[in-house]
């Protein structure tokens, strides 16, 4: 079992790394995407800690590049305690690469980036010829700064050059 302070750990998201290390990216309400190792499969797993990509309490997402040590991760990198909901919009929606184990990234794009708008929800697949596919849901802010519907769906096709 995994643990982190207020609200704790949220909605998991898990990818293999060519070495057969499982990594895990979890919400939390501290500022920043946490992570953690598994080395056995997902039967034990390293202590969850910041892997130091600042962010409000949303979902982050990993996928690991075949044939590769490199893992993309899709996030809000924004973190606002200050603001009406969740300790900062869910804007910009980013993505960057990391080639060790989450330890550090590179290569930051926003995909999305929009202040009256959220970005959140990312998943990925990555289909055999090498297409990656990123779905994800957005919907506008209120003048308060709460997210308010309709939610839409939202899809974005993209290539890794490595």
């Amino acid at each position: 079992m995994l643990t982190a302070p207020k609200r704790g750990l949220m909605e998991p998201c898990v990818s293999e790394r060519s070495d057969g290390t499982l990594n895990m990216v979890m919400r939390t309400q501290m500022g920043s995407v946490y992570f953690s190792e598994s080395e056995d499969g997902g039967r034990t797993w390293t202590e969850a800690r910041s892997c130091g990509i600042t962010a409000p309490e949303s979902c982050p997402c990993i996928v690991s590049v075949p044939e590769s040590d490199a893992q993309i991760a899709v996030w809000n990198n924004n973190y606002n305690p200050s603001e009406a909901s969740h300790g900062g919009k869910r804007t910009p929606l980013t993505m960057a690469i990391s080639r060790d184990g989450l330890r550090t990234f590179t290569d930051f794009i926003n995909v999305e980036d929009d202040p009256d708008r959220a970005f959140t929800n990312p998943s990925i697949m990555i289909t055999s010829s090498g297409l990656f596919v990123m779905n994800y849901w957005t919907c506008k802010y209120s003048s308060e700064g709460r997210m308010t519907g309709p939610i839409d769906l939202k899809i974005a096709t993209f290539r890794v050059d490595l």
